[in-house]
């Protein structure tokens, strides 16, 4: 802009519509004299209505109590867009290669120690060695399934599977349990009549725990933890520091508020935009999926998470603070309908008889001999066509299946999504699980909305096979 298009006019003129609120806030703050500098990001409109990041820097020329007149300046935040491209194309390639490798490192050691039992076990005639040795091989597949369970948090199959909870509970038996062998010691500080938030509480547990155990980690001769968690009502914008290199803007809302701070070491400045990362880990015998996990439980339930930290040798912490959404409006939560449902059915004769949509004949295999071991029939369908088909026909002939389980993914035919919404149109009170190993589909978080009784995830063991099938038959 010219110098006569720009004089005379408010600065305001000059702010995208996003961050108008934001600037009136700012301004109005100086000009009562509350702030004296400062420093925001803020995005800049020119006059053909293109926007562009900047970082506003205001200071009052003078810090006398009748000044009014402040001076702006503009620093570009944004790097020439062939540059930034390439950094971008770079940091992506390389944060890909740090989770491509970490999950082949880790699921190389999980197949070594399966298949080094398996192997075992064939060649041995001692039954209570070969049983010993299984169960070894459980336990490797146990934390394969742990590795992709955190991974998924990373996708929509890992949604939250939400309801409103008091998280006063949850957040204070995770940090003790946490903390237990340590040498640390966790002080609370907590509003006692704290507002409800509509969370997944085993998402937001693992949340805390990963974070009281870094900080810990942080300290490994021990030390004091201090955790907070408070009603926040925040009504106009801020922004909170995201390490030394980024802000992010909080908007209005009544938020819980938890932070958690230790006086470990700090984190060095080079790491602060990694540390999300998947993979990404400075210690020795870290898995690099802590933080990442924890940030993506947060995004999903559409709270904020920032943090502060320093090295200084007489002033060093890390301090995390997560802002998670309060319920603004309370439903009761009740799992009445479920088991009352469970019981009107109770009442009527239900068939041993499971009809199952499954593609992979080693799957079959495995479901046939874990079903029968539990006294069910089971009969198996590769398409949603076919798995229609099969269904309507006992029903008309008087002898319906006591329970379908569909696999939600079947490549090239109808899934399990397409498979419930005509069956339970067909028959309203037909009784389905689904089951998956993956999906982006939200019907893995939440089931019952799209007319499932539950989640059947893959891998899976035959306690886990046996609850679901007592819970819904």
């Amino acid at each position: 802009m010219t110098l006569d298009e720009i004089i005379g006019k408010s600065i305001l003129n000059f702010i995208a519509p996003d961050y108008q609120s934001l600037g009136k806030n700012i301004f109005e703050s100086f000009q009562q004299n509350k702030t004296f500098s400062g420093k925001y990001e803020m995005e800049i409109i020119t006059k053909h209505g293109q926007k562009f990041p900047y970082i506003v820097n205001i200071d009052l020329l003078s810090e006398k109590t009748d000044s009014k007149e402040m001076i702006l300046f503009l620093e570009d935040n944004k790097t020439p867009t062939e540059l930034t491209e390439y950094q971008l194309n770079q940091e992506k390639l390389e944060s890909i290669g740090t989770l491509a490798g970490g999950i082949a490192h880790d699921f190389n050691n999980i197949l070594a120690a399966l298949l080094g039992n398996i192997t075992l076990a064939l060649e041995e005639d001692d039954l209570n060695f070969i049983r010993e040795t299984l169960k070894d091989a459980e336990k490797s597949i146990m934390r394969a399934q742990n590795l992709t369970t955190q991974l998924l948090t990373f996708a929509t199959g890992g949604a939250p599977v939400k309801k409103p909870t008091d998280l006063t509970k949850v957040i204070t038996e995770t940090a003790i349990f946490a903390l237990r062998g340590s040498r640390s010691k966790c002080t609370l500080d907590f509003d006692h009549k704290l507002w409800l938030s509509v969370v997944d509480a085993n998402q937001i547990s693992q949340v805390i725990s990963n974070l009281i155990i870094n900080a810990d980690q942080s300290m490994p001769n021990g030390g004091e933890i201090f955790l907070h968690f408070h009603n926040v009502e925040i009504k106009t914008p801020v922004y909170k520091k995201m390490g030394y290199f980024h802000r992010i803007l909080i908007p209005p809302g009544r938020y819980i508020e938890i932070k958690i701070r230790d006086s470990g070491t700090g984190i060095p400045e080079k790491y602060h935009s990694k540390i999300f990362d998947p993979y990404f880990t400075t210690k020795k015998m870290g898995s690099g999926l802590g933080l990442a996990t924890v940030y993506s439980i947060v995004k999903f339930h559409q709270g904020f998470i920032c943090f502060n930290t320093s090295t200084d040798k007489n002033n060093h912490y890390t301090e995390f603070c997560i802002y998670l959404p309060a319920q603004d409006s309370i439903e009761i939560y009740s799992e009445n309908s479920t088991s009352q449902k469970k019981k009107a059915n109770n009442e009527e004769k239900i068939s041993n008889s499971i009809l199952i949509l499954e593609d992979d004949h080693s799957i079959q295999r495995i479901m046939e001999k874990l079903i029968h071991h539990l006294n069910y029939d089971a009969v198996f369908t590769e398409k949603g066509e076919d798995t229609i088909r099969i269904y309507k026909e006992a029903y008309k002939n008087n002898s319906p299946f006591g329970l379908v389980i569909l696999d939600l993914t079947i490549p090239g035919g109808l899934g399990g999504k397409e498979v419930i919404a005509e069956l339970k149109e067909y028959d309203p009170k037909i009784r389905a699980i689904v089951a998956s190993g993956y999906s982006n589909d939200p019907i893995m978080a939440n089931p019952k909305k799209f007319g499932f009784l539950g989640v059947l995830r893959k891998p899976f063991t035959l306690n886990q096979l046996r609850t679901i099938l007592n819970q819904n038959i």
